[in-house]
């Protein structure tokens, strides 16, 4: 029998003997009678760490590399965290299904200062919308359990202040809260108007996050609000305006990309720099009317990467006053992009950009195709501290090796800014 095959028959074996566990939080060890050494599997076209087959479907509650190498997958059914190893075998798997909810489908996964691992969970139920901030440690054993009220439809929900503070808000709500390493609420601000999209730190662990409205905060570690903005008072369009990600830049200046939907509902993105006190800089239009799933990464040096999917697949680069310093017709150069967004940026400012042609390319900083690479069907999404890339894609975790010492330090190098997804810049330290 093919040893592919016989592995992969294996695994799910295994997996379906995971999934059966009755167990409210239930924890498998690789040393037990289900050892998963054939989880490992070296068989790349180009220099490769290694490959392990993982359930078909994406990680729904999103995937975490540790300081120290260990991978954490987050799957919302099963309701399951997985553990590996930077050899990529399996380490634990632990059972999140506490109080009949289950982990919330928008990559909610985050590792704390302390190594600890975090998630977000639901109850599914329409009568019941509660959810709970789940605290796990590198063991696989749940440390403890928060419940709050409201389910968990956000994208970035949670971010690591610098101390190890967890800042959790919720979307439709009206609440941010900090929440200590050891599960204690430190504080709790309510805002005027219900919250929306991403929360992030920025320079002295100051919070950024806004209300659906518009209004743009930025708060101390402390709970005080600093300022507010309104972001769209000036827009006369006939139409409504929603924030939709914030990033900061190397040099601390916040970036906002912001969706306009007209009366047509037809949609325009926009691009707007705030300096730290709150001041509006610039606004530019994107001429987009989608972007990519990861639609904007800042370079050490400052460049603004942007990825547009409509009406033309390109990669612009903007400059620190909104100019564009240079584009990339993606479909006319590479074949069309797959959509994932841009790839990670390493120390040099350099961007690993996989597209449909079953290549990774690599881009510097004036837009310069350096290599490319025979990859087959990977999407690289992050980058640790060592310069590896992983690919969670097609039923596959990969690891591949770079020549860069790492992901960039400075500026904005990832969807979550870090491989441990902390949402905090860290000012290139």
């Amino acid at each position: 029998m093919d040893n592919n095959i016989s592995r992969k028959t294996r695994i799910h074996e295994i997996l379906k003997v995971l999934i059966a566990s009755i167990f409210i939080f239930h924890a498998c060890s690789s040393n037990d009678e289900y050892d998963m050494k054939n989880f490992k599997r070296i068989s790349l076209e180009f220099p490769g760490k290694c490959e392990a087959w993982i359930p078909e479907q994406r990680p729904e509650g999103g995937q975490a590399i540790s300081k120290d190498g260990k991978i954490y997958l987050a799957y919302s059914s099963p309701s399951y965290i997985y553990a590996l190893n930077k050899d990529c075998q399996l380490i634990w798997g632990i059972e999140i299904t506490s109080k009949n909810t289950f982990i919330c489908e928008y990559e909610s996964l985050t590792i704390g200062e302390n190594d600890d691992i975090y998630v977000l969970s639901e109850d599914p139920s329409e009568s019941n919308r509660i959810s709970f901030l789940n605290s796990i440690s590198p063991e696989g054993k749940l440390n403890w359990s928060l419940e709050f009220e409201g389910d968990c439809n956000i994208n970035n929900p949670l971010a690591i202040g610098s101390d190890g503070t967890i800042y959790h808000l919720k979307e439709g709500y009206r609440n941010l809260y900090s929440i200590s390493p050891g599960g204690t609420i430190n504080w709790t601000v309510e805002f005027p108007g219900e919250l929306s999209w991403n929360i992030i730190i920025g320079p002295e662990d100051t919070i950024y996050l806004n209300e659906i409205s518009g209004i743009f905060y930025a708060v101390s570690k402390d709970g005080k609000i600093v300022f507010s903005i309104n972001l769209f008072e000036s827009n006369v369009n006939e139409g409504k305006e929603y924030v939709w990600r914030t990033y900061i830049g190397p040099d601390g200046m916040i970036y906002i990309i912001s969706r306009f939907v007209d009366e047509n509902n037809n949609e325009n993105y926009y691009l707007i720099k705030l300096n730290q006190e709150g001041k509006i800089v610039w606004r530019i239009s994107l001429e987009s009317g989608d972007l990519g799933y990861i639609p904007l990464l800042i370079g050490p040096e400052g460049n603004i990467y942007v990825d547009v999917e409509i009406p033309y697949p390109t990669l612009y680069s903007y400059d620190q006053d909104g100019n564009i310093k240079w584009l990339l017709r993606k479909n006319e150069i590479f074949g069309y992009n797959i959509g994932v967004g841009l790839g990670p940026l390493n120390s040099e400012g350099n961007m690993y950009l996989s597209t449909s042609d079953n290549k990774t390319y690599v881009i510097d900083n004036t837009g310069g195709i350096l290599n490319e690479m025979i990859t087959g069907d990977y999407n690289f999404v992050l980058m640790d501290e060592k310069g590896n890339l992983y690919s969670f894609h097609s039923g596959k975790l990969s690891i591949f090796s770079s020549e860069s010492e790492g992901y960039s330090k400075s500026g904005w190098p990832m969807e979550h800014h870090d491989p441990q997804n902390t949402n905090r810049w860290d000012g290139g330290s």
